[in-house]
């Protein structure tokens, strides 16, 4: 239902965030990013 999935996509933010706040931004775009190489 969408009230779930709501939910769950506020949990997967807030883990983003909980990850920004631990290792920085430079290093969590950096996690982020795929290196096609």
């Amino acid at each position: 239902d969408i009230l779930e999935a709501e939910e769950d996509y506020i949990d997967w933010l807030e883990a983003q965030e909980y990850q920004i706040e631990q290792m920085g931004i430079q290093n969590y775009i950096q996690s982020q990013t795929i290196d096609g190489d």
